[in-house]
C-alpha cells in the first residue's frame, strides 16, 4: 500500500540527486587552454610553414608564442605580412634592437597587451580574459646568450613584477639560454642560472620542461625554451619538429583551466575616427591605375574586381577595425543620486520647461 507523501519525497529526494550531480558536474567542467610555442629563429621566411602547420592541426591553437622572429643582421618586414588569418597579432618593439617577439591570439579572445615599467624590453605581455572575471597572464621572453650582468638584473626585476600580478592563472615561457640547469635536482654552476634558480623559488613558481628543445649536429642537446608557471595547470607538453631550419622545438602547450574563455563579438566594423586618410589618399594616388587594369581591360568584371581590391585592401591597412563597439561604452552609473538631489533636478527641469518651453534636443 503507498504511503501519502512517498512518492512526493522520493521525487524531492531525486531531485537534489539530480542537482548535486549537475553541480558536481558543473564543477569538473575544465576549459582547456592550447598554445604553441617556439623560437623561430627568423620568422619571415618560416609564416608561410606555420600556417600550414595551424592549418593541418585539428585542433588550433588559441596562442602562438614566438621568438626571435627577426633575422640577426636585418629587418625590414613590416608586421601585417606576417598576419595569419583568424589571429590577432601583437609584438614588442621591433624596431627595438633585439631579436623580436610576437604573439598571435585568436580573434574571438578577449585580450589586452600589458606594458610594464620597467626596463626589461625582450618581453611580451598579454593578458587574456575568462569567465567569471577571471584572467589569464602570459608573459613571453627572450634572453640572449650573451646577456650581460645589468640585462639579466633588468629580467629578474620583470619576474618579481610578473609574480606580483593577482590574475588566476600566471604563464611565462620562452627562451631563458639556460644550458647548464639540472631541472631534476634545480642546481646548476653557473653563477647567473643559480640566481635564476633563487627567483624562481622566492615567487614560488615551477618549470615544466624536463627534455631537451634544442639540438644542432653533435651539439650536446639543451633545455633552452621553459615554461614556467605559478600554479599546476599545465596537463601535457609536446615536442614537434622546429619550423624551418631553426634548432629548437615547436611545444604545444594544453593547459586546463577551472574557467571557460570569455568570448568577443567577431563582427568586425572599421573605427573611421581613427583611419589615417592622408596616408590612404597618399598610397591611392600613387597607383598606376591604368597600368594596373590594362591586363583586364577585355573583361568588366575583372577590371572591377581589381579595382575593388586594391581599394578594400588600402582601406585595411589604413583604416583600424574593432569587433565590439559595447566595449568602448562607458559602465552605468550604478550608484544612485540622493533622492533630495534629484527632487531639486526635477523641480529645475521642470521651472525651465515652465519659462522657457521644452529644454529636450533632439540631434539628427
Amino acid at each position: 500500500m503507498d504511503v501519502p507523501g512517498q512518492e512526493t519525497s522520493r521525487q524531492n529526494g531525486d531531485c537534489e540527486n539530480e542537482k548535486e550531480a549537475n553541480s558536481k558536474l558543473k564543477s569538473s567542467h575544465k576549459f582547456k587552454l592550447n598554445i604553441m610555442y617556439t623560437n623561430v629563429d627568423s620568422l619571415a621566411n618560416k609564416v608561410q610553414e606555420l600556417k600550414f602547420r595551424i592549418n593541418d592541426m585539428y585542433s588550433k591553437p588559441h596562442i602562438i608564442a614566438l621568438t626571435e622572429i627577426k633575422h640577426k643582421n636585418k629587418w625590414n618586414i613590416d608586421i601585417s605580412e606576417l598576419q595569419i588569418e583568424g589571429y590577432t597579432i601583437y609584438s614588442n618593439n621591433l624596431q627595438d634592437n633585439g631579436r623580436g617577439i610576437v604573439n598571435y591570439v585568436r580573434h574571438d579572445i578577449i585580450c589586452q597587451q600589458i606594458h610594464l615599467d620597467n626596463s626589461f624590453s625582450e618581453y611580451l605581455l598579454l593578458e587574456l580574459q575568462l569567465q567569471n572575471e577571471s584572467k589569464v597572464l602570459i608573459g613571453t621572453i627572450y634572453r640572449s646568450p650573451n646577456s650581460r650582468s645589468d640585462n639579466d638584473s633588468k629580467l629578474f626585476g620583470f619576474i618579481d613584477n610578473f609574480s606580483s600580478f593577482s590574475n588566476k592563472y600566471k604563464l611565462l615561457l620562452g627562451d631563458f639560454n639556460c644550458p647548464n640547469i639540472n631541472w631534476d635536482l634545480w642546481s646548476s654552476s653557473n653563477a647567473f642560472e643559480l640566481k635564476f634558480l633563487d627567483k624562481l623559488r622566492k615567487n614560488m613558481l615551477f618549470q615544466f620542461v624536463n627534455t631537451p628543445t634544442r639540438s644542432r649536429g653533435k651539439d650536446t642537446p639543451h633545455i633552452l625554451d621553459l615554461i614556467i608557471s605559478d600554479g599546476n595547470f599545465i596537463e601535457n607538453i609536446e615536442h614537434e619538429a622546429p619550423l624551418g631550419k631553426s634548432d629548437h622545438s615547436v611545444l604545444l602547450i594544453e593547459c586546463v583551466l577551472k574557467d571557460e574563455m570569455a568570448k568577443r563579438s567577431l563582427i568586425e566594423k572599421y573605427a573611421l575616427s581613427k583611419g589615417d586618410y592622408n596616408s590612404l589618399r597618399d598610397c591611392l594616388t600613387c597607383i598606376d591605375w591604368e597600368d594596373m587594369l590594362n591586363p583586364h581591360k577585355s573583361n568588366i568584371d575583372d577590371m572591377w574586381n581589381v579595382f575593388k581590391t586594391t581599394i578594400e585592401n588600402n582601406i585595411d591597412l589604413h583604416i583600424p577595425k574593432v569587433r565590439n563597439f559595447s566595449s568602448f561604452k562607458k559602465e552605468q552609473w550604478t550608484r544612485p543620486l540622493d533622492p533630495q538631489l534629484r527632487a531639486k533636478i526635477a523641480k529645475k527641469t521642470q521651472t525651465m520647461d515652465t519659462v522657457y518651453g521644452n529644454t529636450k534636443c533632439y540631434c539628427a
